[in-house]
């Protein structure tokens, strides 16, 4: 199985999670046709982290969890999952973020993308998120009834405070827009110990914090 020469585009069209003998022909597909050099082609460390099949509660995968769309023996597309536990207004629930939503163009006319995601909806979760959606698929996705949000935050785990200190502060010497980066450090809250993080700073969880941390939340999603 590769990314090779295109199959015909008559063959039959499945859709089936990635398998650990898939791994070469993704990394391939993703260098050759989504994004080349992009990390996750890189690092298959990272890409079983990411999309690690053990989440998958509703179905047993033989690798991580990205589903794949096969037309013969090439990738037509591919759709990453990452299930997670939902807490909304005390109630738990079951989400799943979606990320590296893509169809190879010769595909598109045959709905790969569409359904790749239909797949994952027929799991019932209680939501699903998208980040950083094209306007293409964003129509396609007003379309099915999702709402989209202008901006979404979102905790971030700190392993290493000085670390992540050092990158912050180097990713807002290089953007002339350095907004996301404050909002960032203006919602990173880790530790016992207040730290320096440039324009924020990281604090205890405290019900103080609790109470600015849900009007940013909700100041940024209108």
């Amino acid at each position: 199985m590769g990314v090779g020469p295109r199959s015909p585009p008559t063959l039959p069209l499945s859709i089936r999670w990635c398998r650990d003998q898939d791994l070469d022909a993704l990394r391939v597909f993703i260098d050759d046709r989504w994004q080349q050099g992009h990390v996750l082609c890189r690092d298959e460390e990272l890409l079983r982290w990411q999309f690690n099949g053990a989440r998958i509660r509703a179905e047993t995968l033989e690798g991580p969890s990205i589903l794949l769309g096969w037309v013969g023996d090439q990738i037509a597309g591919m759709l990453g999952v990452t299930e997670f536990d939902l807490c909304a207004f005390g109630r738990r629930g079951r989400g799943a973020w979606i990320q590296q939503w893509y169809a190879a163009p010769e595909y598109r006319r045959r709905n790969v993308g569409l359904r790749l995601l239909g797949y994952v909806m027929r799991f019932h979760y209680d939501v699903i998120f998208g980040l950083a959606v094209r306007d293409e698929a964003l129509r396609v996705l007003r379309a099915l009834r999702f709402e989209p949000f202008s901006a979404l935050p979102r905790w971030i785990g700190v392993f290493n405070v000085e670390e992540t200190t050092a990158l912050l502060s180097e990713a807002a010497e290089s953007r002339d827009d350095a907004s996301v980066i404050q909002s960032t450090c203006e919602a990173c809250f880790v530790g016992d110990s207040p730290v320096a993080t440039g324009d924020g700073r990281t604090s205890g969880w405290t019900p103080e914090v609790a109470e600015q941390w849900s009007e940013l939340w909700w100041r940024t999603i209108g």
